[in-house]
């Protein structure tokens, strides 16, 4: 499988700005190569990441459905989203995440003390 990755670099005590460099196409295991060369550079976060679907129940009235939730540690956000739809996709058999779900929630689920 090849997708396209971007690296999101936070220029840290420089504001908030982001850059988005673009790499080139990446096979997954180029992608879980260049995460462990990043997360000995960056602290990494931890997020949830929650795939969900609309769905009619049988009284005719719409609900909400979560179809998987995972745990990624990520550097960003952006990140994570893009590493739980890789995974999404390895554990459902997929080759498109939205095939199995409309929406993705990503939420942090870092601690402080």
């Amino acid at each position: 499988m090849i997708i396209t990755a971007f690296i999101v670099v936070a220029l840290l005590g420089r504001g908030n700005i982001l850059d988005l460099i673009p790499i080139k196409m990446l096979t997954t295991d180029e992608l879980r190569k260049r995460e462990a060369q990043m997360s000995q550079k960056a602290p990494m976060s931890h997020f949830v990441v929650s795939f969900m679907k609309d769905v009619l129940g049988d009284n005719g009235r719409q609900a909400e459905i979560c179809q998987k939730i995972l745990e990624i540690d990520a550097l960003t956000e952006g990140e994570a989203t893009e590493i739980a739809k890789q995974r999404f996709c390895k554990a459902e058999r997929l080759c498109e995440w939205s095939l199995h779900a409309d929406r993705i929630q990503v939420k942090s689920a870092d601690f402080s003390l």
